[in-house]
């Protein structure tokens, strides 16, 4: 009787992976095909395009605030922006070290980073990479950190695609048409949203999370790429006790590195950027004001030291 029960939960198991394998090999197809979108999409454009002169990587305030779509036409480069919503320098790191992996080295970066990436590291974030498990050492390496049990999970072939299904289909049969550089710039009415206050109590910097800044600039200065470290605009009184913390130990890291600068493209660099009519809400820029952003940035010496453009 015990070896049928056994023999039973035998060929239970054996579908369960069977189905795994099965729906996992199904969502890579259909993943394999995605150029579109945030995530591997973007990034599978990014390896299989032409040679890439500057790439923005950051947050979703590198995603609209750097408009390479500007870039590219008045500077006559191939700029992309691969910012994320929701995403840290974790995920700055694994995208640059996967094209380096590939053979797409961009010539240089601008890297947008927030203060609060040094609190909290909040890897389990990078769950949109993880359809990259298979092709990247790099993310074989990295995506078992996100959290507990992490690792076992993404031993399941299903488990790296079923976050994002929906993602993965719609950009897979309806992908839309003219996908751009990246840059998504964001329109309506300005209208007032209440962020939380960082808690400046005890601030200090988060080990794993600044193990990612020093693996992202040790990975450029290795490939010879050039890059500046920027926090970017915001409508804000002025910085916290933690903002300014991040802001020094950022300033050290670029200090360190041949090749590497931080600038504080905020809001007090920049006086033209305050006119609200700039501005979707206190955290980002309209359309219009990260084209406005990036004119100005693109007349810095910083940005000119990268030597890109005409």
């Amino acid at each position: 009787m015990k070896s049928k029960q056994w023999a039973w939960v035998a060929g239970f198991l054996a579908v369960l992976v069977l189905a795994d394998l099965g729906v996992g090999a199904l969502l890579r197809t259909m993943s394999a095909r995605v150029r579109t979108g945030e995530g591997m999409g973007q990034v599978r454009a990014a390896v299989e395009g032409e040679p890439i002169d500057l790439l923005v990587l950051g947050s979703s305030r590198a995603r609209h605030h750097v408009d390479t779509d500007w870039l590219s036409e008045e500077l006559g480069v191939r700029a992309l922006n691969l910012g994320a919503n929701g995403q840290g320098t974790y995920y700055a790191y694994m995208v640059l070290a996967m094209l380096v992996e590939a053979g797409q080295v961009p010539d240089a970066v601008l890297l947008q980073v927030e203060p609060r990436d040094l609190r909290e590291p909040r890897l389990a974030r990078a769950r949109i990479l993880t359809p990259a498990y298979d092709a990247y050492e790099v993310a074989r390496r990295e995506l078992p950190k996100m959290g507990t049990w992490a690792g076992v999970k993404l031993w399941s072939a299903t488990y790296r695609y079923n976050h994002r299904v929906f993602e993965v289909v719609r950009h897979a049969f309806f992908a839309p048409e003219g996908g751009g550089t990246g840059f998504v710039g964001r329109v309506g009415a300005y209208r007032e949203v209440e962020a939380a206050p960082y808690d400046v109590e005890g601030a200090r910097l988060d080990a794993e999370g600044w193990a990612f800044y020093e693996a992202f600039v040790d990975l450029a200065v290795a490939q010879g790429v050039e890059v500046v470290i920027f926090e970017g605009p915001r409508l804000r009184e002025g910085r916290d006790v933690w903002e300014a913390k991040a802001a020094e130990a950022l300033e050290d890291l670029a200090a360190e590195h041949a090749g590497v600068a931080w600038r504080p493209w905020d809001e007090a660099r920049f006086e033209e950027l305050e006119d609200r009519a700039l501005w979707y809400d206190p955290g980002y820029l309209n359309a219009e004001g990260a084209r406005r952003f990036t004119a100005l940035i693109s007349q810095t010496e910083a940005f000119e030291a990268l030597g890109v453009g005409r």
